[in-house]
């Protein structure tokens, strides 16, 4: 695994190059910084996943950045996604992790390094609403109240002008919830 390890520049100059592309599309801080934690994230566990499927003939495929990006296909993004997912984090989470790889993508796509956007393939995933009922749900996870509260505030924000009266509001359904079992 010391060959993309040791090639670690190309994954630095990545990060740099993508951080000045957002910048030069004026994303706020807070969803710059989202985008680059997002994209360290992809980047360490992609290179386990090349290694996984180039075993030792990695080390002539990658000789740049572009041959990096290059490797970026619809395979590798759906593999992304199901780890994701195995990893039950929460669907925002997820969901934001693959719209950071679609805005990667389509920044490799400005640089010539990609033809498309393997990335737009995939799809985020649909909240469940409500109550569902279903005859086998060990494949259905339904959100935990945490992201339920969270989403509720995210909507609560649109909707408002001042963040201070939605965190007056979520302070008080915590308050309500904790009577609740």
């Amino acid at each position: 695994m010391t060959d993309i390890l040791e090639k670690r520049y190309n994954l630095d100059n990545f990060e740099a190059s993508f951080r000045e592309f957002l910048q030069n599309e004026g994303v706020s801080l807070p969803t710059l910084k989202n985008y680059l934690s997002d994209h360290r994230h992809f980047w360490g566990w992609y290179t386990f996943y090349l290694h996984s499927k180039h075993d030792d003939n990695l080390n002539d495929k990658i000789t740049s950045r572009f041959s990096l990006a290059s490797m970026i296909d619809f395979e590798a993004v759906s593999c992304y996604k199901d780890y994701l997912e195995t990893n039950a984090l929460p669907i925002k989470t997820i969901n934001r992790r693959l719209s950071t790889l679609r805005k990667f993508c389509s920044f490799c796509i400005s640089q010539n390094w990609m033809r498309e956007n393997p990335a737009k393939q995939v799809t985020n995933i649909t909240p469940i609403v409500g109550y569902v009922e279903i005859a086998s749900s060990a494949d259905v996870r339904r959100p935990s109240r945490n992201d339920m509260l969270s989403e509720f505030k995210q909507y609560l924000l649109s909707k408002q002008d001042k963040p201070k009266d939605v965190d007056l509001i979520m302070e008080d359904i915590r308050e309500f919830l904790m009577l609740v079992p």
